[in-house]
């Protein structure tokens, strides 16, 4: 049956059931176990920290080489399967439960490593793809080191009034909104971890990073946890690239994630959790796919659910999932836009002799929404306040109408002047790099946080 399939619906096939797989890995633990094995691809890396009697060639979720990782095959997977399975039909339970815990794979009679038809089609390792969002950002390795630098901070006289008081100094793009005062307080440090949504963290890394710059390292402490935080900001910052910039950066990011991992299991002894070890996956995911995929695309409707599920009297999930489905439709049919790189939504026309000219405040471009009063950093270098959109009827060409800011000096490249009023310019909308966050270092002058592509030149 799946010989016949056409290449599309293969493809279409392996996706659904890898997204089944994930669905019932709280059933099938796939090598998900809580306890010993904590990765599926690897088979020498168990669950432990610090844990001094490991015999070779088993090691700790604290490994950050490459080249001690063993790697399972997806016959070796099916194989341990066969194993459970023939341990089930024979076998005592007692024998089953001790297998299980071995293997790392519970035996489940529906799922999907058991299912005999799905074996010519799914292969257990290739398919299996971390999700960056909840590796580094969702509860991952970016909360347990902003917990351990609050710590730190803490530790060194620095209160997290004083970061707090630091953070809310920061202008952030209208697409992320403002900064809130609740993101660092003693309530969200747990277990040395700061508990915060996906899209807070990624708001304070590039914060965090420029306090440890200009207000933490002129004290002449935390220089080696500074310079590891700096490289989780780079990952970070290359990751949120998006699934095809960030792959021309593949092998950078193998070696970022190998020298983080290592600097940081030196400074933070037993801080190492097991998304740890799976950011060591995401690159070959990266090429194993050809893009880099993450969660956040499927999780930013939330409040779309939510207003779905206002009105319910029968089954929830099919409710919102009709409810989704069907605005997502009108959406698609009702506004060409959508298939559009970039547009500018809500524009006004304005006609000028004989030609027409579409304007607006806002649009939406190859780096996401940008708005009036944004500040955008140009691929020329040029950084600039937007003040308008402009577009010819008719035209898919978007030009942005920007005051330039004047750099302060070339030994500060991100400092610049924000009381010049220059003449507005025009430039082109594939041009802008990002929108950035910026703070008010002095009296007339501002920061500007780069982003990572314009570093990354």
């Amino acid at each position: 049956m799946i010989a016949s399939l056409t290449l599309h619906k293969r493809r279409s096939l392996i996706l659904l059931l890898s997204l089944y797989y994930h669905m019932m890995r709280k059933r099938v633990k796939g090598y998900y176990i809580p306890g010993i094995k904590i990765c599926q691809t690897c088979a020498n890396v168990v669950n432990r920290v610090g844990d001094e009697f490991l015999r070779p060639p088993l090691v700790t979720i604290e490994c950050s080489r490459y080249d001690q990782f063993q790697y399972f095959s997806n016959e070796d997977v099916y194989a341990m399967a066969d194993h459970i399975a023939h341990i089930h039909s024979t076998g005592t339970h007692a024998e089953l439960e001790k297998k299980q815990t071995e293997y790392g794979v519970k035996y489940v009679e529906q799922g999907i490593l058991f299912c005999n038809h799905a074996r010519g089609l799914y292969r257990p390792i290739d398919h299996c793809i971390r999700d960056w969002m909840h590796i580094f950002t969702g509860g991952g390795v970016a909360n347990v080191e902003l917990g351990m630098i609050f710590n730190l901070c803490v530790h060194y006289g620095i209160s997290l009034d004083v970061i707090q008081s630091f953070a809310l100094g920061f202008t952030l793009p209208h697409k992320y909104g403002k900064v809130q005062k609740n993101w660092i307080t003693t309530k969200r440090l747990h277990d040395d971890r700061l508990v915060s949504f996906s899209s807070v963290i990624l708001c304070l890394v590039p914060i965090i990073r420029v306090f440890l710059d200009d207000v933490v390292k002129p004290l002449g402490i935390m220089i080696d946890q500074a310079l590891c935080f700096t490289m989780l900001n780079d990952i970070i910052g290359l990751l949120s690239l998006g699934p095809e910039q960030s792959m021309r950066h593949v092998s950078r990011l193998k070696q970022l994630i190998q020298l983080h991992g290592e600097l940081f299991t030196s400074l933070y002894p037993g801080a190492v959790i097991p998304k740890f070890h799976h950011a060591f996956h995401i690159p070959e995911n990266m090429m194993c796919v050809g893009k880099l995929l993450s969660c956040f695309v499927t999780e930013r409707k939330h409040r779309i659910s939510k207003s779905a599920a206002l009105n319910v009297f029968r089954h929830i999930e099919h409710t919102v999932l009709a409810d989704c489905i069907n605005r997502m439709c009108d959406f698609i049919t009702g506004d060409e836009t959508v298939f559009l790189p970039q547009h500018m939504p809500k524009a006004k026309r304005l006609q000028i002799d004989d030609q027409i000219l579409l304007h607006s405040i806002e649009a939406v471009l190859l780096c996401g929404p940008v708005k009036c009063g944004d500040i955008v950093w140009l691929r020329i270098g040029m950084v600039g306040r937007v003040q308008r959109f402009w577009q010819s009827e008719g035209s898919p060409h978007i030009n942005v109408q920007i005051s330039e800011l004047a750099r302060c000096n070339a030994n500060e490249p991100e400092e610049f002047h924000s009381d010049c009023v220059g003449v507005p310019k025009f430039v082109d909308a594939n041009d802008i790099v990002d929108a950035c966050m910026w703070a008010e270092k002095r009296h007339g002058v501002i920061k500007v946080v780069a982003p990572f592509c314009v570093r990354a030149l």
